[in-house]
Order: structure tokens, then C-alpha cells, then sequence
């Protein structure tokens, strides 16, 4: 299938991502999961409601080629990039975000950890946030020539600043302790 024909499909109730023309279905996410994708919607859709700079949007598709559209969990754009045409090309999922963040499942962590990453770096976008909720551990990468590159964190850090939002740091601390309950 193509990715316009996927696109053609419509909203359903199942969560699919079409991956070099196969369309693959995910389960619902598990306890943790859940946890830690609502602590960073929850973080940067404060930022976004006090700078007023940036998008956010969960699971929206984003088609990466042709063959291929993920629905990653959540997707930021900046505010500035949006004009008319540009916020048309978020709606068919054809703009690559400025971040794109992830938090992992078993079923789907290499694809997330090696393919997703790949192709999200070649399809421009500016960094990538893998969210471990087993671990509490963040992982950031970062465009550098069509190439997403993994950050050096400080292990014990107590926030993640963006490089692609202007003034945002994601609270690790508030992250960590919401998983550990």
C-alpha cells in the first residue's frame, strides 16, 4: 500500500503505522507507557500554552516516504514554521516535526531504536526523543546532515534541554518519579 492510499483510509479506532508499504497494527499501550507519554505531552503542552511558539501534537501521522507513514507519539512543531500552506502540510502529515518523541514498547523498541530513527533523520527532522519507561532514561538525538546523532546526556541530569525548541527542558526529575510510582 501506499501512502496515499493509507492516508485515504481515515480515522479508526485501531492504531496503525504503514511501514515500507505494509500497514502493521500496535496494541493498546501498557501502564507505564501511558505514564510517561501524559508527563511529557503534559510538560510541553504547558510550554506551548506559555510561549505560545510551538505545536503539539499527538499521534499524528507523519509520512516519512512513500511507503512508508509512522504515527509517532508525540510531534512538535514550531509555532513560526506554520504558515497556511505548511500547517496544510501537518494535516496530510507531510512536514517533518522539529521533535518527535517516542516513548518505547517492547513491541516496537528496535524499530523506534534503529528504522524509525534512520528514517526520521533522513526525512529532516530536527531531533529525536526516545522515552525508556522501564528505565526513566531519555534518550536524545539530534540532526546533524540527514543523520540523527545521539546527544551526551549527564547520566543523573535533572532536566533534557531541547535543541530544537527554544527554552524548553524537559523536567526528568518530575518524569522519573511518576514512572517509579
Amino acid at each position: 500500500m501506499s501512502a496515499a492510499e493509507y492516508v485515504a483510509l481515515g480515522e479508526t479506532a485501531e492504531r496503525y503505522e504503514l511501514i515500507d508499504g505494509i500497514i502493521v497494527m500496535s496494541p493498546s499501550a501498557s501502564q507505564p507507557h501511558s505514564e510517561a507519554f501524559a508527563e511529557v505531552l503534559f510538560q510541553l503542552k504547558i510550554f506551548a500554552r506559555r510561549m505560545k511558539s510551538i505545536r503539539v501534537l499527538p499521534e499524528l501521522d507523519f509520512e516519512v516516504n512513500v511507503l512508508t507513514v509512522y504515527r509517532p507519539d508525540i510531534s512538535v512543531y514550531l509555532a513560526s514554521r506554520l504558515s497556511n500552506a505548511q500547517a496544510a502540510r501537518v494535516e496530510r502529515g507531510t512536514l517533518a516535526p522539529d521533535l518527535i518523541v517516542e516513548v518505547l514498547s517492547p513491541s516496537t523498541r528496535a524499530l523506534d531504536l534503529t528504522t524509525k530513527r534512520d528514517d526520521y533523520g533522513r526525512a529532516g527532522v530536527d531531533e529525536y526523543w526516545l522515552v525508556d519507561p522501564l528505565t526513566a532514561v531519555v534518550r536524545a538525538f539530534r540532526q546533524q546532515g540527514g543523520v540523527l546523532v545521539e546527544a551526551t546526556l549527564v547520566a543523573d541530569a535533572l532536566t533534557l534541554e531541547s535543541s530544537a525548541l527554544s527554552g524548553f527542558s524537559l523536567d526528568l526529575v518530575l518524569l522519573r518519579e511518576i514512572l517509579a510510582e
